[in-house]
C-alpha cells in the first residue's frame, strides 16, 4: 500500500540529479524538482491503479534518462552498465514507458550533440550506435505490448 508513495518520493529524489545534470546548478535544479513533484498528475498517475507498476516505471524511466544522459557525456562503462541495467528494469516494470524513454534519449542525443562527448563521431556511426543500444529495448518493448493487446 505504502510502496508507490515511496517509490515515487524516490523518483522526485532522483529528478533532482537529473535536473541537475541538465541545469548543473543546484537552485534550477532545485526549482525544476519542486515543479515536477508539484504537478497534479505527477502523485494521480504514480498512484492510480495501486501504482506499483507505475511507480517504479517513473522510477527506472527518470533513472535511464539521468545514465543515458551520462552516457553521452562521459562514456564510459560504468554508464554503459547503469543505463542498460535501468532501462532492462524499466522494460519489466512498465513497458509503455520505454518508449517514451527511447524518444527522450534520442532528444538528449540530437539536440544535445554538440555539447557531449560522443559528438566527434559522424552521424551515421552515431545513429548506429544508438541503434545497436537502444534496438533491444525498443524490439522488447513493442514485443511485450503486441502480447498485451492481442495482436
Amino acid at each position: 500500500m505504502w510502496l508507490p508513495v515511496i517509490i515515487g518520493t524516490l523518483s522526485i529524489v532522483v529528478f533532482y540529479f537529473l535536473a541537475k545534470e541538465f541545469t548543473e546548478d543546484d537552485l534550477l535544479a532545485a526549482i525544476a524538482t519542486l515543479s515536477f513533484a508539484m504537478l497534479p498528475p505527477t502523485a494521480t498517475w504514480i498512484t492510480m491503479g495501486e501504482g506499483i507498476t507505475r511507480s517504479f516505471g517513473i522510477l527506472f524511466a527518470i533513472l535511464t534518462m539521468l545514465f543515458g544522459y551520462r552516457l553521452f557525456q562521459r562514456g564510459t562503462w560504468l554508464e554503459v552498465i547503469l543505463t542498460a541495467l535501468s532501462a532492462s528494469l524499466l522494460v519489466l516494470s512498465h513497458p509503455e514507458w520505454s518508449i517514451q524513454t527511447v524518444g527522450v534519449i534520442l532528444l538528449f542525443f540530437f539536440v544535445q550533440r554538440n555539447k557531449l562527448s560522443c559528438s566527434h563521431f559522424d552521424p551515421l556511426v552515431d545513429t548506429e550506435t544508438f541503434s545497436l543500444l537502444t534496438g533491444p529495448l525498443i524490439h522488447t518493448t513493442l514485443q511485450s505490448l503486441r502480447s498485451v493487446s492481442g495482436y
